[in-house]
Parts: structure tokens; C-alpha cells; sequence
């Protein structure tokens, strides 16, 4: 049988839904003894559980053994590669391929006060945990308002957001569900749209921060998707600015989000050293030294 790129993701996607793990282990081989036939039985039980953990570890979590994981990772891979807005087969991807990220940022949340408080909350974001008409009302200049703003314009929820699943540490796996929820706050911090080009900006700056196998391959395999015009203000803006931000801008993980709603989007901005995107002058821009010229009235 041929083993393409939608068998893959639809098994994936099967995969996300239930633990179909949980019935590989009842597979017999039939011999020629009912007391043969319990043997083999039981040696499967082994052999397939032996690096699954016992049970669930959270609610949602679906254990898997390594070599379970690799061919996850690979079916999400393709099938993410074959089509980008597939939200879930990234998911899974970054799950899958993660572990050793998610440590790392745990290890830094846990040296920083922010992240440190962040860890001991354990806030979530989505719509039973935050008042939207309240960020609403939030003057225009705050980030409160900023992300209201950016969530009614590209029509998008946070609840849209996907739960862990494959992640086998509890701890891990809630830094795993913060990154994914506070993606969208990441976009509105850098003021980057949801277009392919702003989502490729935000990738390597996610990468820098994160160390996700799934961001940095988002962030490359993005690239090679951009038009020509998208490509040229890839190569000379959008890139160079995610570097520098990515480098030189404190962990976007060790932000507290919620506890800045109130502050000015700039001066949050300031506040985390993220250099303004270098926008192009438009003529209003260039209209009082054109006036000055006796050029306009």
C-alpha cells in the first residue's frame, strides 16, 4: 500500500483524537495453544508499554513510547510541510519534538522572577479567562487594547488553541500549552500580521527564544513559500529585525502578559528591548520637510 503524505496525516490526526496506543497491546499472534497464544499476549503487553508511562499524566495526555513519537513526528512533519495552515499537525510537531526545548525553558522561567510566577499560576488564555470587553475599553495605545484589537481583525479566538497531548511531564507540558497560548500575544507585541511573512518574522524569533525544533523549521520552510515581493522585504528587513530582537529582547516565555494589559504597547516594548520594526516612510511621513521645500502647500 502506498504511504503518502494524507494517509499519514489523517492516522496523525486519528491519533490527536483518541490513544489508539491503548489497543496495541491487545494484538495477539494465533498459534497453535491457548496457553501459547497468552504468552505472546503478554510478552506484547511488555514489549509496547515498557517506556509508555503507567497511565495519563494530565488531563488529554496520550503516553507514548519513543519510537511512537518518531513516527508522529514525521507524519505531522510531511503533513505540515505539505500545508502550513494545518494548526494541528504543527501541534503535534512541536510536541513530539520538544522535550529538550521545554526543559530548557522551564529552566530559564525558573530562574527569572516573571517566569518564576508565571510557573506558579499556571495562567491559561482563552475566553473564560479573560474579559475581552474590558481590553476593549482599554485606550487605544495599550497592549490590553493592541491585542483586542488584533484578535476582531484577523477574526481569530484563543480558544483555537489546541490542548498537549504528547508531552510526558506535566510540568513540560504546561510550558508547552503556555507557548502555544501566548503565540498570538507574541504577534501583537512585535505588531507582526498573520500573513505568511509575519508568521515567518515570528517564527525565528520564537526559535531564538524557545529553541523549538518546530519553530525553526516553520521559520525555514516558511521562507521558501514567500512571494518575490514578500521574499526582497524578507531578506531586507523582516529577517535581519527577528535576529536582532531574537537576540537582544529579554525571553518572550518570562512575560506575564496578563499583568500588562494596562501599559503602553511601546513602552512594553521598550521595557523587553525590542527594537521598532523599521517601517518604511510613507509621504505623510515625509510631508513636513516637503512642505518646508515649497514642494506642497
Amino acid at each position: 500500500m502506498e504511504f503518502s503524505v494524507p494517509i499519514l496525516s489523517r492516522w496523525v490526526s486519528r491519533l490527536t483524537k483518541r490513544n489508539i496506543f491503548a489497543s496495541v497491546s491487545r494484538s495477539t499472534v494465533h498459534t497453535g495453544s491457548a496457553s501459547s497464544k497468552e504468552e505472546i499476549e503478554n510478552e506484547s503487553d511488555v514489549r509496547v508499554h515498557e517506556d509508555i508511562p503507567k497511565a495519563p499524566l494530565y488531563p488529554g495526555h496520550i503516553p507514548t513510547t519513543l519510537a511512537q513519537k518518531v513516527l508522529i513526528s514525521v507524519g505531522s512533519a510531511l503533513a505540515a510541510i505539505t500545508d502550513p495552515f494545518r494548526d494541528d499537525m504543527v501541534a503535534v510537531f512541536g510536541e513530539t519534538t520538544g522535550t529538550l526545548a521545554f526543559r530548557e525553558l522551564h529552566k530559564i522561567m525558573s530562574n527569572d522572577p516573571e517566569g518564576r510566577q508565571i510557573l506558579r499560576d499556571r495562567p491559561r488564555i482563552h475566553t473564560s479567562t479573560l474579559d475581552l470587553d474590558y481590553l476593549r475599553q482599554l485606550p487605544e495605545e495599550t497592549f490590553g487594547h493592541a491585542y483586542y484589537r488584533f484578535l476582531a481583525d484577523n477574526n481569530v479566538t484563543p480558544d483555537s488553541r489546541l490542548a498537549v497531548q504528547f508531552v510526558d511531564d506535566p510540568e513540560l507540558a504546561y510550558v508547552a500549552q503556555r507557548y502555544r497560548e501566548v503565540h498570538d500575544l507574541i504577534h501583537t507585541l512585535l505588531e507582526m500580521p498573520t500573513h505568511m511573512l509575519g508568521e515567518v518574522t515570528v517564527k525565528w524569533v520564537e526559535a531564538i527564544h524557545t529553541k523549538m525544533p518546530m519553530c525553526s523549521t516553520g521559520a525555514l520552510f516558511g521562507a521558501v513559500r514567500l512571494r518575490p515581493k514578500q521574499r526582497r522585504d524578507y531578506v531586507s528587513s523582516h529577517l535581519p529585525w527577528a535576529l536582532r530582537v531574537g537576540y537582544n529582547a529579554k525571553n518572550l516565555m518570562c512575560v506575564y502578559y496578563e499583568k500588562h494589559w494596562e501599559m503602553p504597547l511601546l513602552e512594553l516594548q521598550h521595557s523587553l528591548n525590542i527594537e521598532p520594526f523599521p517601517r518604511k516612510q510613507s509621504m505623510q511621513d515625509h510631508m513636513p520637510s516637503l512642505q518646508k521645500s515649497g514642494l506642497v502647500a
